[in-house]
């Protein structure tokens, strides 16, 4: 099966590229559009002729996302589905009128159950961590699911696909590439998505999983070998967390094998003298760190 992505900014999806990633491993087709670098969004949807619509939405976007799938439906008769952060969270949004199923939490497994099923013309109104709508009878009906199990072995999906952005050079060109050695955070701030998220997976598995060093080091080797890289992001929450057992050895690969400069996702909490200097030693030129407020009672 073709399933489009669309999105409205032009930056690379992190999320979108592991989508894509599974599902060509798995032989379907994958293309991607950017509302903002096309001079005829709509043609080309029309052109591309998708068997299923994808969007990827966090909180604000999906209004975009759902007056953008409003006008394809009036234009092409294909399924829509919304995945991302405000969909797990606010899972009503299938029923806007035009959004057809939503993803909650990760989505790899899932859509590729249903490109499967909708290919072979199979029920999918029971595949877990989606909720589907269908009309019959005159009325809608939506079919929620649970969760499955998270994905435990990272190492087991494949690279990013970052070749789905290779209709815009501008992306292509780009010297800094964007990956991520795991996923989860073992803090539980309430102001942040991945406490409920925690919870919501809780007994599904472990959530805070990291892929092993020889795998990340073999993307970088790869990436270093195919496009001009002059620095590395990576985008983890908390990259610079368990720092004996991981990411020093990590470290240490990475500078003799890749050797370039890095930015990272830090906790203050976890900075001190003999961090800071691994990470200025082995090439880290900036760090990013979320301050929710400058009051200690309020934190």
């Amino acid at each position: 099966m073709k399933v489009l992505f669309l999105q409205k900014d032009p930056f690379v999806n992190l999320g979108v590229m592991s989508l894509s990633a599974y599902l060509k491993k798995h032989g379907h087709q994958c293309e991607l559009l950017i509302e903002n670098a096309e001079k005829d969004f709509f043609g080309e949807i029309k052109r591309i002729n998708p068997g299923l619509v994808a969007f990827s939405c966090t909180t604000g976007i999906h209004t975009w996302a759902i007056k953008t799938a409003a006008k394809i439906k009036r234009i092409l008769d294909v399924p829509v589905i919304m995945g991302g952060h405000h969909p797990t969270f606010y899972p009503g949004v299938v029923n806007s009128s035009p959004i057809d199923i939503i993803c909650k939490g990760d989505g790899e497994e899932a859509i590729l159950e249903l490109v499967e099923k909708m290919e072979k013309n199979k029920n999918i109104t029971l595949i877990k961590n989606l909720y589907v709508k269908q009309k019959g009878g005159g009325k809608e009906t939506v079919y929620t699911n649970p969760l499955r199990n998270l994905v435990e072995n990272l190492d087991n999906l494949p690279v990013l696909d970052r070749s789905l952005y290779r209709r815009y050079p501008f992306i292509m060109k780009q010297g800094n590439y964007r990956t991520i050695t795991g996923r989860g955070c073992p803090y539980n701030c309430t102001f942040c998505f991945n406490k409920s998220i925690k919870e919501m997976y809780t007994g599904k598995g472990r959530y805070v999983r990291r892929r092993s060093i020889s795998n990340v080091i073999e993307e970088l080797v790869w990436a270093k070998n195919n496009f001009k890289i002059a620095s590395i992001d990576f985008q983890d929450d908390t990259f610079v967390y368990d720092f004996k057992n991981w990411l020093e050895p990590f470290l240490k690969e990475y500078k003799e094998k890749i050797n370039l400069p890095f930015t990272c996702c830090v906790r203050a909490n976890l900075i001190n003298e003999e961090l800071a200097r691994a990470l200025r030693r082995y090439g880290c030129h900036s760090v990013k760190m979320g301050i929710e407020s400058g009051n200690d009672y309020l934190n």
